[in-house]
């Protein structure tokens, strides 16, 4: 993987990402776990998408 695909943002559809703040809170950072609960996705995905979305500039 190069820079540029680091930097790209993991899109998410609105379940995903529900799926993922909800098992965050009950798990924390276990990316393996809620990989898990989400098919075709994989813990670095999952992990990337919650760095960049703690990154975001809150309005």
């Amino acid at each position: 993987m190069n820079s540029d695909d680091e930097q790209k943002f993991i899109k998410m559809t609105e379940q995903e990402e529900d799926i993922i703040y909800r098992m965050h809170r009950l798990v924390g950072e276990r990316w393996d776990l809620i990989a898990g609960r989400i098919p075709g996705r994989k813990a670095e995905e999952i992990e990337r998408f919650w760095i960049m979305s703690e990154q975001e500039p809150k309005c």
